[in-house]
C-alpha cells in the first residue's frame, strides 16, 4: 500500500489545520480578498471535499463563509471599477476590460445574488378562492336552521287535477262555425 501513508499524513496535516482556532477567520479573509475555496485547498494540501463538508456543516462556519463570499463579491465590483478607471487612463484596452469586467460582474452576481443578481424574485401567494367559497357556504349552512319540509296533505304521485279549459256555447258555437 504506497499511497496510504502519503494520503494518512495529508488527512492528519487537514485536521491539523482544521482544528486550528485561528483557522475559519484565515479562511474568511483570504475568501473576502477575492480568493476561491478551491485555490485555498490546492494551496494547503487540503482535500477539498472535507474543507466544503467542514465549514458547510456548521451553521455558524456556514454563516462566517457566506459573509466573505458576500465581501467577495463586493471586491470584485471593486475591481470592476479599478478597470473602468484604467480604460479612463488608457492603460488598458477597452475590449479587454470589458471581457475582465463582465467575468467579474457575473462571479459577482454568483457570490451575492441578492445584491449583484439579475434576477428579480417576486414573492406571489396564490388564494383558492374556490376553497374560501366553499367554506364559507358551510359555515353559513352550519348556521341556518333546521328547516323541515312542510307536510303534504294529498297525494302528488298521481296527477289528478289537470287544468281543463272550459268552454261555453258561444265558444263552442264560434269554434264550428267555420265546418258549416
Amino acid at each position: 500500500m504506497a499511497g496510504s501513508p502519503e494520503r494518512r499524513a495529508r488527512r492528519d496535516r487537514a485536521i491539523a489545520i482544521l482544528n486550528n482556532p485561528n483557522f475559519v477567520p484565515e479562511i474568511c479573509e483570504y475568501l473576502s480578498t477575492g480568493g476561491s475555496l478551491a485555490e485555498f485547498a490546492v494551496a494547503n494540501q487540503i482535500p477539498y471535499g472535507r474543507l466544503h463538508r467542514f465549514l458547510f456543516d456548521n451553521e455558524e462556519r456556514r454563516a462566517l463563509v457566506t459573509a466573505a463570499r458576500h465581501a467577495r463579491a463586493q471586491w470584485h465590483v471593486e475591481r470592476m471599477e479599478k478597470l473602468a478607471s484604467s480604460v479612463e487612463d488608457a492603460q488598458i484596452d477597452p475590449h479587454a476590460a470589458r471581457a475582465a469586467a463582465d467575468i467579474r460582474k457575473w462571479v459577482a452576481s454568483r457570490l451575492d445574488m441578492q445584491t449583484y443578481g439579475d434576477k428579480m424574485q417576486a414573492k406571489l401567494e396564490v388564494t383558492d378562492t374556490t376553497a374560501l367559497h366553499l367554506e364559507a357556504v358551510r359555515n353559513l349552512m352550519k348556521t341556518v336552521s333546521s328547516v323541515e319540509p312542510e307536510k303534504l296533505t294529498r297525494d302528488t304521485s298521481r296527477v289528478t287535477d289537470s287544468p281543463v279549459r272550459e268552454t261555453t256555447d258561444a265558444n263552442e258555437n264560434e269554434n264550428h262555425s267555420h265546418l258549416d
